[in-house]
């Protein structure tokens, strides 16, 4: 579970392992750090798709929308 606080309110999100819940972690912290807490507003499934993809890209050093235009 991933718990953080956004506008004042407790957030907290389950993941089925650590390794999805670290990346849904990373998300908030990245989003949070930006000040941009609602840039990524997807429902629990397309988030853990996004997710994933990126880190099978992250592999080969190769940005989700590259990937996408090849």
């Amino acid at each position: 579970m991933v718990s953080y606080y956004l506008g004042g309110r407790r957030k907290q999100v389950r993941r089925a392992n650590l390794d999805e819940a670290r990346l849904e972690a990373n998300l908030v912290l990245t989003k949070l750090a930006q000040g941009e807490p609602d840039v990524l507003a997807l429902t629990s499934t397309d988030r853990l798709i996004y997710l994933r993809a990126c880190e099978a890209l992250a592999t080969i050093n190769v940005p989700l929308d590259v990937a996408i235009s090849e």
